[in-house]
């Protein structure tokens, strides 16, 4: 039997109530201890996370060595560090620095002995390959800053030849490649699954195409840095200022209509806080840090078209974060994952962060009832008219 037509509309005017309550609430976070899987012990880190909700990061012993790890949900944290990638043989202790990880698995980053580093790329089918360098010799340090879906890596080594840093691209069909005119420095830089690459440039933030090298300015001050890139070419990072009173460097969001737009006024911070976008997921949310340096700590925050940006120590489950204080996001997944570090009664930690379902403000709570009253007075107006009516006998 189908509903009367106007019971029908009201049930249906609640529900889109509901979806744009859920849609308007603040994103939550439940938090998991990243160190709690950790094969040993040390201080353990997250700086990526893929779309399936693979983590990879760090892990830094109390002896000075670091191992790279892929975490995985259900399955645990695995050790891709163990070992010297094939065909090394350095002597002395190997530190493995993680620094990206792809949809398919692969985690790029460096390794290294002292101020010795060479980029390595690990996958499950091949474990940690050593990807070279673009000069032999002694003075070899480089590293993997990134690695889109279809296992390009973009990174960075030291050419002796011209004594400075100059950027490369990796994959295995044409190995590992100068690309010339450096977009990136040995601050890192990333690259897209269409091979746009987002760096730094003569101390300007910059993308870099087939078309070539686009400086994408400043918000006012003389450098800016660029981190992250997503699949729509969005850019973020830090940048330089020119305000009154204020010499702190800003994080912000570029894209090609809107330019560089400042996150600090998003999200009513002090011109004084200085403030780093570290990642981008495709959505267009932003997660990094911010924080003032007279306080001397930071924290991480998540930045939402829709609210701006928030602190996420403000964002997660009480009873998961308890005794958590939340310093740096490092890398957001599409669906809002978060990962990083902070501290966990005062000592160093690694985080991964969990959107919860979204909950419906009060206010919207009122409404539902209001109308679920509605509902149940309209039905009872609805059964009340299709009664038959009695005739009435007056007496007398």
């Amino acid at each position: 039997m189908q509903l009367p037509i106007l019971t029908r509309k009201v049930g249906l005017t609640l529900l889109l109530l509901f979806s744009c309550a859920a849609a308007q609430s603040q994103p939550r976070y439940t938090l998991t201890d990243l160190s709690s899987y950790a094969f040993a012990p040390g201080i353990s880190y997250g700086v990526a996370i893929n779309n399936a909700g693979q983590v990879a990061g760090s892990i830094f012993g109390d002896d000075g060595r670091s191992s790279a790890f892929l975490y995985t949900p259900g399955s645990g944290m695995l050790n891709i560090g163990l070992f010297p990638p094939a065909g090394a043989n350095p002597s002395g202790p190997i530190g493995v620095y993680a620094a990206a990880l792809n949809n398919a698995g692969q985690v790029t980053g460096s390794w290294g002995v002292g101020a010795y580093s060479k980029p390595f790329l690990y996958s499950a089918a091949t474990g940690m390959v050593d990807l070279g360098s673009l000069s032999p010799g002694p003075l070899q340090s480089g590293g993997g800053s990134s690695v889109n879906d279809s296992g390009t890596v973009l990174g960075y080594s030291f050419d002796t030849s011209v004594f400075s840093y100059r950027t490369f691209l990796y994959d295995e069909t044409g190995g590992l490649r100068d690309l010339g005119t450096p977009p990136i420095t040995s601050d890192g830089g990333s690259i897209n699954n269409a091979g746009t690459i987002a760096g730094t440039n003569n101390l300007h933030a910059t993308t870099y195409d087939r078309d070539g090298l686009h400086d994408l300015g400043t918000l006012g001050g003389g450098t800016s840095f660029a981190k992250a890139i997503n699949n729509a070419g969005d850019v973020v990072g830090y940048s330089a200022v020119d305000l009154p009173g204020d010499s702190a460097l800003h994080a912000f969001l570029y894209n090609a209509r809107t330019g560089m737009t400042d996150l600090n006024s998003l999200g009513g911070l002090a011109p004084s806080y200085y403030s780093v976008g570290t990642a981008i997921n495709d959505r267009g949310q932003v997660a990094g840090y911010f924080g003032t340096a007279v306080e001397g700590e930071s924290s991480a925050f998540l930045f939402d078209r829709a609210f701006g940006l928030m602190d996420l120590n403000d964002l997660v489950d009480p009873v998961s974060a308890a005794g958590w204080r939340l310093d740096i996001a490092l890398g957001i997944n599409d669906a809002g994952q978060i990962v990083g570090y902070g501290l966990l009664d005062g000592n160093p930690r690694g985080f991964l962060l969990s959107a919860l379902p979204p909950v419906p403000e009060s206010s919207t709570w009122a409404l539902m009832l209001l109308g679920l009253a509605g509902l149940g007075l309209r039905r009872h107006i609805v059964v009340a008219s299709s009664l038959p009516l009695r005739r009435q006998t007056v007496a007398g």
